[in-house]
């Protein structure tokens, strides 16, 4: 708990704060304020400049290897939110790795298989080929089952769509109501 005295030196150094802004402008402080912040920011970032150097030249190793070299700005902007170790460097690494072993595998059997952009793979996507095992064998043609024709019998016909609708009528106006609710019948 304070002190009577410490009360008053936070009050005397809050006045003393406070003092130079009696009479200025709303903008005139706003602007004394962002200088304030600009000098803060001047004295932190000399380490995260350094830090961000290292992520760049981290992420320009690895697009170097990236098949599909489209989105570098958005890829670069995810690896950026995404890193905050040197492991996940290494997890993007062998991610990497792994998709290009699995997309090798892939093309050879469907070759219509494209690469995932790298703003696309680079947006978390990396994440699901860490621990990524290829199945050994990859099928070229997906068996399906034989499936028999359609007969015309399998169809309605007209003429029994009409007995059908006619039937349904019938039982609609013969049906004891149980609501106001009313139901038409069908023309």
């Amino acid at each position: 708990m304070d002190t009577k005295e410490d009360i008053l030196k936070k009050a005397k150094r809050l006045r003393k704060e406070l003092t130079p802004h009696i009479g200025r402008t709303s903008l005139e402080v706003f602007d004394d304020i962002i200088k304030e912040v600009v000098k803060l920011r001047k004295l932190i970032p000399k380490e995260d400049k350094r830090s961000l150097k290292a992520l760049k030249i981290h992420f320009d190793s690895i697009w170097a290897e990236y098949p599909e070299k489209k989105g570098k700005h958005a890829a670069w902007g995810h690896f950026k939110a995404q890193v905050k170790t040197d492991d996940d460097v290494a997890n993007i690494r062998k991610a990497l790795v792994n998709y290009k072993a699995d997309m090798i595998k892939v093309r050879a059997v469907h070759q219509e298989r494209p690469w995932l952009h790298g703003s696309t793979w680079f947006n978390h996507r990396w994440e699901d080929f860490i621990d990524y095992q290829a199945p050994d064998k990859l099928e070229a043609v997906r068996t399906i089952e034989k499936v028999e024709p359609l007969k015309r019998e399998d169809f309605v016909q007209p003429a029994d769509l009409k007995k059908l609708v006619k039937d349904f009528n019938h039982k609609l106006k013969s049906a004891p109501r149980a609501s106001n609710k009313f139901v038409e019948p069908i023309k």
